[in-house]
């Protein structure tokens, strides 16, 4: 025994047993079980298909909000392939490597005349591509892949989640909110077991374009920035085609406005109740509009039809007409609502021909305006003047994506990683994008709590001589928004798991605040789906904290007096106090301004003790105020994510009391979160 433990014995002296004494039970802890949202009608639709092709089968502006996480960048397979051709009973494990070898040539062929790199880190040969999606067995049968995150560069993998989110962006409303989270990945020599398949820490992608191995490849601003650009949405996306078909119609076409006589035949018929065919007769004159190209050569009348991919092609042989024409003569032509959507396309590329193409654009089938237009391109046609022109056409151009906010992720715990050269990866990205400036965006639904160091504010006001003067006030509880302060842009939430077979699922706490701000709690109008707004109401006369800076106000701190409420060094609180329709479909009443008594104006007290008067904050100096009356019942908001996967979003949702939509690829995972949904016991929801 040491030294330590004999003098321990001789200080404490071991004390007698005594029997242990019986701890009284404790009483057991009744859990609160949480509250079931049970709103009548609520649902969840999962639907099964290729995300390309089940989004065109969505309404335009039908959602209010998208919250989404599509597959990483060559983070795994999930298993969706399908094998088309070959042998039923082939297992279609091992590939045709002559077929295989083939193709890899042809494409390294194309890639060094592109400049780009052929794959010398990880060689071409024996090694299946996964970049087009398919691949060759060696019973002949293809493999067809429509998951995304298996593009052979990050290029094509941007590319293809452009595609997808222009389609998000049809369907999301003017005002609604898009919230994408998305990982990165590094780069890597692609020499490993998993070919160009890239992992979400260690990253074996072969590099591209200047990316080096070990390289960070910022796939999720890659992306983020892509969605920003504007992009075209007309029919001939090649823009020299464009400016060569202006061309043509500038120098060899003509756009004019033809009359069809009222009594004249149609050309249509039209079947009566009693079963009979008639003939359709016009009861007025009426207006079409037609562009044409005339020229001698047929290649060029061709690739006129081609480029436009309508119109029709018209063949007028020599020594025929009243001109006894010398040569054959061919002749391209647009008619009705198709001329005019090739002149819209056109008409930033024409030079001598953009004032018709105005009139003829904005041109009516019939009446006054219809006949002033075609005299009016008639007028031009031999070069006269006119007064009637109209506005340009609108463009083909989207403006693309606002993005609003990066916001960071952070993971208290993160997945392990065996590095040592760097810091272990512990954050992901959720980008904030909207289809414009101005949007729905519930800041008070998603606040958190006021931070006690945070309250202590330091002021600097410059002095006359160029100093800096400086004090210090503290922020009183009265003066900070009991609901919180606003959301900061780093999200600290930790993973959550998932027992089920499925291996990307972000946590509900992460969905949470997205649906909250994106979508009205209250619900939205059932005529035209506008949400919901908070209604802010003006509360009491308060005096102000030490350096309270009202809005609007661009005086010292210390020289401020609050216009409007007739009392200096005090202003009036502002609380919410219920919900109403942002939209035209509720009714509302005016009112007398009670702070003004309806003049408009109030009066207040300067510094220097002079009676002064200014216009009613309350009214904004009308002297009335809309009040809301009524409005019809609000219905739940509709909220989508286009790559459901396990339904965490739907759940979310479901919790929240929104309608949802889910799109997944495969049955299998679109069965499993069928299951979750109806398994949850946080909501009631019938799931489709």
């Amino acid at each position: 025994m040491s030294d330590y433990a004999q003098a321990r014995l001789w200080e404490e002296p071991e004390p007698a047993h005594e029997p242990t004494p019986i701890r009284p039970r404790r009483k057991p802890v009744r859990k609160i079980q949480p509250t079931i949202r049970n709103i009548p009608g609520l649902t969840a639709t999962m639907l099964v298909g290729d995300v390309l092709t089940v989004l065109p089968t969505l309404a335009d502006e039908s959602v209010h909000c998208v919250v989404t996480s599509p597959p990483y960048y060559g983070l795994r397979d999930y298993g969706t392939a399908q094998w088309e051709g070959g042998d039923a009973g082939c297992d279609h494990r091992a590939s045709n490597p002559t077929a295989e070898h083939e193709a890899n040539r042809v494409r390294k062929e194309r890639y060094q005349a592109e400049g780009r790199s052929t794959g010398q880190h990880g060689g071409w040969e024996g090694r299946a591509w996964r970049g087009d999606g398919s691949r060759v067995c060696r019973c002949g049968a293809t493999r067809i892949d429509s998951q995304l995150g298996l593009e052979a560069t990050p290029e094509q993998y941007v590319e293809k989640m452009v595609q997808v989110f222009r389609e998000v962006r049809r369907v999301l409303r003017s005002d609604g909110t898009c919230w994408l989270n998305l990982g990165d990945a590094f780069a890597g020599s692609g020499k490993g077991p998993s070919g160009n398949l890239t992992q979400h820490a260690a990253g074996v992608a072969p590099p591209y374009k200047g990316l080096k191995a070990k390289d960070l490849m910022m796939i999720p601003h890659r992306l983020a920035m892509a969605l920003q650009q504007p992009y075209y949405t007309g029919r001939i996306r090649n823009e020299a085609d464009r400016i060569w078909l202006a061309a043509m119609v500038d120098g060899e076409g003509c756009i004019h406005i033809h009359r069809r006589l009222a009594g004249a035949a149609a050309h249509s018929t039209f079947t009566r109740k009693d079963g009979t065919v008639s003939t359709y007769v016009r009861k007025q004159d009426t207006y079409g509009v037609m562009v044409s190209v005339d020229n001698t050569s047929k290649a060029i009348i061709d690739r006129c039809a081609d480029i436009a991919g309508q119109g029709s092609r018209y063949t007028h042989e020599k020594e025929t007409g009243k001109s006894q024409r010398k040569q054959t003569l061919y002749r391209w032509t647009v008619t009705g609502d198709q001329s005019r959507a090739l002149l819209r396309e056109l008409y930033p590329h024409l030079v001598a021909k953009q004032q018709q193409a105005r009139i003829a654009f904005w041109s009516p089938s019939s009446g006054p305006d219809a006949a002033a237009a075609q005299e009016a391109i008639k007028a031009l046609h031999v070069g006269a003047e006119t007064t009637v022109d109209k506005s340009h056409p609108p463009t083909l151009y989207e403006p693309g994506w606002y993005v609003r906010m990066d916001i960071v992720w952070g993971k208290p715990n993160p997945m392990p990683e065996s590095v040592t050269d760097r810091p272990t990866k512990a954050h992901e990205y959720l980008f904030l994008l909207t289809k414009s400036a101005r949007y729905f965006y519930d800041s008070d639904a998603i606040r958190e709590p006021h931070i006690a160091g945070n309250t202590q504010r330091q002021l600097t006001q410059p002095a006359d001589r160029g100093e800096a003067r400086t004090f210090k006030f503290a922020v009183t509880e009265r003066y900070l928004n009991p609901a919180g302060r606003n959301r900061r842009s780093v999200w600290q939430i930790a993973t959550a798991p998932f027992p089920k077979a499925h291996f990307a699922t972000f946590p509900p706490k992460l969905v949470e605040p997205c649906v909250r701000a994106g979508t009205s709690e209250h619900g939205c109008c059932p005529e035209c789906g506008a949400p919901w707004v908070r209604v802010v109401e003006r509360g009491e006369l308060v005096p102000d904290a030490p350096g309270y800076k009202p809005r609007g106000a661009q005086v010292a701190p210390h020289e401020l007096v609050n216009i409007g409420t007739g009392k200096p060094n005090h202003h009036y609180e502002y609380k919410i106090t219920g919900w109403r329709p942002s939209c035209k479909h509720a009714e509302f009443e005016t009112v007398t301004c009670e702070p003004c008594d309806g003049t408009g104006d109030v009066e207040s007290v300067s510094d220097e003790g002079d009676d002064e008067w200014n216009d009613c904050m309350a009214c904004k100096g009308k002297g009335s105020i809309r009040r809301f009356v009524s409005a019809p019942e609000p219905v739940s908001a509709v909220v989508l994510d286009p790559f459901a996967g396990a339904a965490t979003t739907l759940m979310v949702a479901a919790r929240e009391g929104r309608n949802s939509i889910g799109i997944e690829l495969s049955e299998t995972y679109a069965e499993m979160a069928r299951e979750r949904l109806r398994e949850d016991k946080l909501s009631n929801v019938e799931v489709q």
